[in-house]
Formats: structure tokens, sequence, C-alpha cells
């Protein structure tokens, strides 16, 4: 089972991060929100390159510290 928590911050205010190198392989975090959220039709896939701490959401590029992306690394290979 993977644990939900590490992920609550996805939204959070995050460094900015140079666009990603070519051919990157993402890892896709698939965010559900609680019924009767305005935005739960939107925003719903943020896309992770943890081997350069790179998140792509709505927005841009950022990167996500050090720790969350070694949780989304080891999650993927589940």
């Amino acid at each position: 089972m993977v644990r939900t928590a590490p992920y609550a911050h996805v939204f959070d205010r995050l460094p900015e991060a140079p666009g990603p190198p070519p051919h990157a392989r993402w890892i896709t975090i698939r965010v559900t929100w609680p019924a009767g959220t305005p935005w739960r039709y939107e925003h719903t896939d943020v896309f992770a390159l943890p081997s350069r701490r790179i998140l792509a959401r709505p927005g841009g590029w950022f990167f996500i510290p050090a720790a969350f992306a070694d949780v989304i690394a080891r999650d993927a290979q589940r």
C-alpha cells in the first residue's frame, strides 16, 4: 500500500526548476480530490522526475525535496 501523506504537498510553494531534459521518463502521480472540492476535475495528474528532483504541475516545473523524490522513486517500483 502506498502512503498518501508524502504526496499531500504536491501543490505547496516550491522553488522553480529549469525545463526537463529531452526524453525524460516521467512518473505520473494521480491526485484524487475529495468530493465537493471545486477543482476535483482539474489537475488530476502531476508528473515527477525523481532523478532530477523535478515536479511538473500546472504553472511549470519545480524542485522537490530529495526525501520526496526518494519516496516517489520507491513507490514507482511497486
